[in-house]
């Protein structure tokens, strides 16, 4: 493969970079959409098979407006283990962070709060008018290899306001020792009627 060192592209009256078929011209730090679904009354939001190790530090998912069928559900997630084939990974799942309110005095700590197989990323999301879940989460996949890798780590941050008119703020960070190769949003029970995920891998410098 052959390499040229440059410090500055100068000006020319082109406009068009072009790179060998089956490659793409990146920058570290720059956000390339890999995925992204549209809710409309899905039992779940499935990604399945976008990471990639080479080439992702790691990956920034935006989640705007999920309204659920169903009142006083929680927005649930699993890791998806196994690449295109696909499937749930199964694994304790443990989670920390803290949540404050917009409209009322209380705020708290989450600790040492694990499930079996999911874990919530919100409590409490209400089917009404104005009630929807939105945020943002980075998601770091384990590689798999205990020697140089953690578990694998989902840290969202989203606002809502929930059944009980509340405005609400969390943190919360998710954890579960699966090599995981996707992500599985879906509600406690009933359907996601609307809203959208996207799904965006953070570039490290790749040609």
């Amino acid at each position: 493969m052959s390499q040229i060192n440059v410090n500055t592209i100068g000006a020319r009256t082109g406009t068009t970079i072009s790179v060998a078929s089956g490659h793409t011209l990146t920058g570290a730090g720059n956000l390339i959409k890999l995925a992204s679904a549209t809710a409309s009354n899905d039992d779940a939001i499935i990604f399945d098979n976008f990471v990639d190790h080479n080439t992702y530090i790691g990956y920034f998912i935006v989640f705007n407006n999920l309204h659920p069928e169903n009142n006083n559900v929680e927005l649930r997630l699993k890791f998806r283990v196994g690449g295109a084939s696909g499937s749930n990974g199964s694994d304790t799942y443990r989670s920390g962070g803290y949540y404050v309110y917009a409209n009322t005095g209380s705020s708290g700590f989450i600790t040492n709060n694990n499930a079996t197989d999911y874990h919530r990323i919100a409590n409490s999301v209400g089917n009404d008018d104005n009630e929807v879940i939105t945020g943002t989460a980075t998601f770091f996949p384990s590689t798999g290899v205990a020697a140089s890798s953690g578990a694998s780590v989902f840290n969202s941050r989203h606002t809502q306001e929930n059944s009980a008119d509340e405005l609400q703020i969390v943190e919360r960070s998710i954890f579960a020792y699966v090599t995981a190769t996707g992500l599985n949003f879906y509600y406690s029970s009933g359907q996601i009627v609307s809203g959208e995920i996207v799904v965006y891998g953070i570039t490290k410098w790749v040609l």
